[in-house]
């Protein structure tokens, strides 16, 4: 794990923590959206995130393969964004259930290249 962290091309050491001002921001974003009317007020109440924590990085063990070799995990639960994210799922859900929705992308190919 700790050789994944320290690949500079996928993760950066920060000096500070930056949670904190990212959910202030976010906070003033989603009041925002709120007093436009874009969301309501419930909406708002679910999103607005507080006392939100960094996210998490820990291994789960691939039991299935030999040597029993680690996959690392990185969990966003309890982040500044974790309900909005949750919200936003709920709100598009809808959307997955069209007809024109692309699910799965080789099957996709296939059927365009059978027209």
């Amino acid at each position: 794990m700790e050789q994944i962290l320290n690949e500079p091309k996928t993760f950066k050491q920060l000096d500070e923590d930056p949670t904190i001002q990212k959910e202030d921001k976010l906070q003033r974003k989603l009041l925002h959206l709120k007093n436009i009317c874009f969301l309501t007020d419930s909406e708002y109440k679910f999103a607005r995130p507080v006392g939100s924590q960094p996210g998490n990085a820990y291994e789960l063990p691939k039991t299935h393969k030999d040597g029993v070799p680690l996959r690392p995990i990185i969990s966003a639960r309890g982040t500044f964004n974790d309900k909005l994210s949750k919200l936003l799922a709920n709100k598009l859900k809808h959307l997955r259930a069209s007809p024109t929705i692309v699910i799965d992308t080789f099957k996709f190919v296939k059927e365009l290249q059978n027209l």
